[in-house]
């Protein structure tokens, strides 16, 4: 209930329970120089965090028709194909509109 009230709050923002924070990646096995900080709790206590995960988020429907009609057709494709990053575009997509950070 206390995301759904927050929302209401703020309607033009992305608002759900699974924050994310990035940092430099020591030793990537992947060549990606940065990583996911994934400490949900340690996230909410300092209040940093960098991107909220859509597979629990509050949202207007809006951005949902927005992402579907506008996000770059490379992009849907790269989502569709690794089936990952759609939270990252949604992101984007929601601060372009909003003007304010997610």
């Amino acid at each position: 209930y206390r995301g759904f009230s927050d929302w209401k709050k703020t309607p033009d923002a992305l608002v759900g329970y699974f924050p994310r924070d990035y940092a430099p990646a020591t030793s990537p096995p992947d060549g990606c120089t940065w990583k996911y900080i994934a400490n949900e709790f340690k996230l909410w206590r300092t209040r940093r965090y960098s991107i909220i995960l859509t597979k629990a988020a509050f949202m207007d429907q809006k951005y949902l028709k927005l992402y579907k009609e506008k996000i770059p057709e490379g992009v849907r494709e790269y989502i569709d194909k690794q089936r990952n990053c759609e939270d990252i575009a949604m992101q984007f997509l929601v601060s372009s509109v909003s003007r304010e950070p997610v």
